[in-house]
């Protein structure tokens, strides 16, 4: 098979429920992705999320979306002061790598009960092969950018006995369709939940769109908390 996608009954408590294969290359079924996104795997399957990069602006999104869809969440930063900065978001927990490692962290939650059931990486790097084993039966870890590295170690053991899956998703490439569709269903799912003040992204700074440049400055520099906003017209 070529993908596989979990069907979970929202009665469950977050367990996964049948699995269906589908066989079938993007090529051949083009409108078939394996998970459309991360969204879809916590709204109806998860009890235990990580959300890479914790500071950043997409986590500054998905941590408080995954609140909203009653899960756990633990991310991640670099310092703490970091970890002071996103408070806010709601996370429960919150890995410091100044004081613990992103794998280390994996194998106690595990230890715990709470092993993770998806993580949404935008890192990658050496951690995932690290981490992967002490992820929960039938886990998904999705790959969404490589920012600490493109190269990592897998054990195939883990990824056999315990069902686990490591999917890459990228929206860009994605038909028109796709993203359309894609966004019809944020408006519908998610924007409630921003307009009734349920998921609240963070904003660092708004600057006109005059300011591109600046902006762009203030991602490459990394101490950005959260969403660096551009607007395109000024009320008077």
């Amino acid at each position: 098979f070529d993908a596989v996608i979990v069907q979970v009954d929202k009665r469950s408590s977050g367990r996964v429920g049948n699995i269906v294969y589908r066989t079938g290359t993007p090529a051949s079924n083009p409108q078939y992705p394996a998970i459309n996104t991360v969204a879809d795997v916590v709204e109806y399957a998860v009890a235990y999320v990580y959300v890479a990069a914790g500071a950043s602006g997409l986590a500054s999104a998905a941590i408080p979306m995954g609140k909203a869809a009653g899960a756990y969440v633990v991310t991640s930063v670099q310092t703490y002061q970091q970890a002071e900065n996103i408070k806010n978001l709601g996370a429960d927990y919150i890995i410091i790598q100044e004081k613990e490692s992103i794998p280390e962290v994996f194998e106690r939650l595990e230890k715990e009960g709470k092993p993770v059931n998806v993580c949404m990486d935008c890192l990658s790097g050496e951690d995932l092969g690290k981490a992967m084993p002490f992820m929960a039966r039938g886990g998904y870890w999705v790959v969404i950018s490589t920012l600490a590295g493109i190269e990592t170690n897998i054990q195939l053991r883990p990824l056999l006995t315990k069902g686990l899956h490591l999917v890459g998703s990228m929206l860009r490439n994605r038909t028109p369709q796709f993203k359309a569709e894609l966004l019809s269903k944020l408006v519908k799912d998610v924007w409630p939940k921003i307009e009734d003040g349920t998921i609240k992204p963070s904003v660092y700074k708004i600057l006109p769109i005059e300011k591109t440049e600046e902006a762009h400055n203030l991602l490459i520099d990394g101490k950005s908390i959260g969403k660096v906003v551009l607007t395109v017209y000024h009320e008077k």
